[in-house]
C-alpha cells in the first residue's frame, strides 16, 4: 500500500488534480512523472544531481511547478521521477498521519 495525497498543481490560473505518492526516502519538495510532464506540458528549467535509492548517482532533468498547499501556491523545482513524489522537504514542519483502516486516508497538517 501506498499513501498517496492529492494535490492541485497550477498552470497558467488553472488547477490540476494530481496524486502524489508520500516518500519519506525522499529528501526534495515534490517530483514529476514523464506522464505528467507530457500531460501538463512542464518545460524543463535545469538538473538536478541526486542518488538514487538504490544508491546510483544520477542527473535528473527538473521542471519548476506551482503547487496549492496549505492553502497557498508554492513554487518549486520537481525532479523527473518514475512517479509524481511528495518529499520531505515538503512536509518540513507538517504533520503526516496514514490512516489505513478501513478509508486509506492521508492526513498532512501545519504543526
Amino acid at each position: 500500500m501506498e499513501a498517496i495525497v492529492r494535490l492541485e498543481m497550477v498552470i497558467d490560473d488553472t488547477r490540476h488534480p494530481v496524486d502524489f505518492v508520500v516518500d519519506t526516502g525522499f529528501s526534495g519538495y515534490l517530483s514529476v512523472s514523464e506522464r505528467l510532464v507530457r500531460q501538463l506540458s512542464l518545460r524543463q528549467t535545469g538538473t538536478e544531481k541526486g542518488i538514487t535509492a538504490d544508491g546510483r548517482s544520477n542527473t535528473f532533468p527538473t521542471f519548476g511547478v506551482q503547487v496549492m498547499w496549505d492553502g497557498q501556491i508554492q513554487s518549486v523545482s520537481a525532479p523527473l521521477f518514475e512517479a509524481p513524489m511528495i518529499g520531505t522537504r515538503m512536509m518540513l514542519d507538517y504533520e503526516l498521519r496514514a490512516i489505513w483502516i478501513p478509508t486509506r486516508e492521508v492526513i498532512i497538517h501545519r504543526v
